[in-house]
């Protein structure tokens, strides 16, 4: 049910990332997990200021990191259908593996870690049932 204090499609609480460069983030969470922006809001010398990005049913907000707001990082943990072909679009996105796909937690999940080019950690999972 729709709440009118909030967007329709929102999430009650969202991740918000402050990065240096969100266009790379924007470009990294395209590449890696097919997301949608949803909104963006340029300078007037065309850097990205804000950026609002889905990722399924799920939305991750973004401010670039200024004199006011400092970089602030995030470990984000994503659930998709194929963690190893994720993991590797991530790579191929730029991004450093910082823990290889692999099975755990009773044979049930499958997960990895990339860190993208903000700084950002992403826990790629796969629930395995």
């Amino acid at each position: 049910m729709h709440q009118p204090y909030k967007p329709q499609g929102v999430n009650t609480a969202n991740v918000y990332l402050i990065n240096k460069d969100l266009a790379a983030l924007i470009y990294f969470v395209e590449q890696t997990f097919n997301a949608q922006v949803i909104e963006k809001v340029t300078r007037p010398g065309g850097s990205v200021a804000h950026a609002e990005i889905r990722i399924e049913d799920s939305t991750i907000m973004a401010g670039a990191a200024s004199e006011n707001f400092k970089e602030c990082t995030a470990g984000i943990y994503v659930y998709v259908a194929d963690c190893d072909a994720t993991y590797a679009k991530a790579l191929e996105a730029a991004a450093v593996s910082v823990m290889r796909p692999q099975t755990r937690h009773d044979e049930k999940e499958r997960y990895g870690g990339v860190k993208d080019s903000n700084g950002n950690t992403w826990w790629i999972a796969s629930w395995l049932q």
